[in-house]
């Protein structure tokens, strides 16, 4: 750190961590323990810079606060009043919460700067296997229409059928949910899929999820929910924005992603 420093070459502005393994959680007292390692590993980070700084007579140390990033979508959807309280060591820098790449606020979190969101502003399947989110509140949802039919060709007599999203429209991502998507509404999960194309099989109704429609015919448009946001927005040169408060399909507004790097 003190070649970094001593370096004309080299600007430092804050401590980055992403953690990734708190994916895997299962609780909101897990997520928010991920949450607080992380801050607590960059600000250790930032209280190592200071020292070096104080040693070296730089008088930057006192005017210059560095900027603590740490996040995930777990970890942002735990950072709450009570997370905050369990970050009781003076932090030397700012707090910045990410999941992403783009920018969006939350207004119970005034205690971070501005967020960077990804995952977090659309949220997927994954996101539901950590219990913190539920079906409802994941708003990517990608448009696929039903173009071949096989009565009974799935497992145990189930019936499957095809449709035009495949690894290109979905992703090949996986999660601890089976499949690589969700129908919404329908009892239906996208079990296979190859380039363009995809297997819709049918699944056990689950009330739970809503997913209770067991029907399916040639033609039809459903929405299926994926495994990963980040991925599957990706492969798309815009997105259709629906609000949900207005009742009905109508878009309202048509957003375009940064792309190209």
């Amino acid at each position: 750190m003190r070649r970094v420093f001593a370096s004309s070459a080299i600007s430092v502005f804050g401590f980055y961590t992403h953690a990734g393994y708190s994916y895997g959680s299962t609780s909101l007292e897990q997520a928010t323990s991920y949450l607080t390692g992380e801050v607590r590993l960059t600000n250790d980070a930032a209280t190592m810079a200071m020292e070096v700084l104080a040693e070296s007579g730089n008088k930057e140390v006192d005017n210059r606060p560095f900027v603590l990033s740490v996040g995930s979508t777990p970890t942002a959807l735990s950072a709450t009043a009570e997370a905050k309280l369990k970050m009781t060591s003076t932090l030397n820098g700012t707090l910045e919460l990410h999941t992403g790449e783009q920018i969006s606020s939350r207004r119970d979190l005034a205690w971070y700067k501005p967020i960077r969101t990804g995952n977090y502003t659309m949220l997927d399947l994954q996101q539901v296997h950590t219990t913190l989110i539920g079906r409802p509140q994941i708003s990517q949802k990608v448009l696929a229409t039903v173009i071949s039919y096989y009565p009974g060709r799935g497992s145990d007599g189930q019936d499957e059928a095809m449709c035009d999203a495949g690894a290109i429209a979905m992703s090949k991502d996986t999660g601890r949910i089976p499949g690589f998507g969700e129908v919404v509404g329908k009892s239906w999960k996208l079990g296979r899929i190859s380039q363009e194309h995809g297997i819709l099989v049918q699944v056990p109704p689950d009330p739970e999820s809503g997913r209770t429609n067991p029907t399916l015919k040639i033609g039809d448009t459903v929405e299926i929910i994926g495994q990963h946001a980040c991925l599957i927005a990706a492969a798309y040169p815009w997105y259709y924005i629906i609000d949900s408060d207005e009742g009905s399909d109508t878009v309202v507004d048509i957003w375009v992603p940064w792309k190209g790097w």
